[in-house]
């Protein structure tokens, strides 16, 4: 997925690394966003909690309903609405919203 980003986003850069162990300092990002990501780690909480680490305000997570959909991945695949609430909460946000969308949701979480 590297090499597709760098050639659709020229000139920007990019870098592989754990999402539980990002190598940035504390609060250096405005906002954090993972589009259809946080399904797929090994450690969701642990995720959250590096999320929470090194944005300033706001981190927002796209991912899929937990529903049965023609596309994406088989339901459980997918995260339920409380389990990213609670894995938010215990990163240390202090609020969270969805925002649903035609296929997917949008989580909002602010410090």
């Amino acid at each position: 997925m590297l090499e597709s980003a760098r050639l659709h986003v020229p000139g920007a850069g990019f870098l592989l690394a754990p999402s539980e162990g990002l190598p940035f300092e504390e609060g250096v990002f405005d906002l954090i966003f993972m589009g259809l990501v946080l399904h797929e780690t090994e450690n969701a909480e642990g995720t959250m909690r590096e999320a929470f680490r090194v944005c300033a305000r706001r981190t927002c997570v796209l991912e899929w309903p937990l529903e049965e959909q023609p596309f994406g991945p088989p339901v459980s695949d997918r995260l339920d609405e409380s389990a990213v609430r609670q894995w938010g909460q215990i990163a240390g946000f202090c609020s969270m919203r969805t925002v649903p969308l035609t296929h997917l949701v949008l989580y909002v979480f602010d410090k």
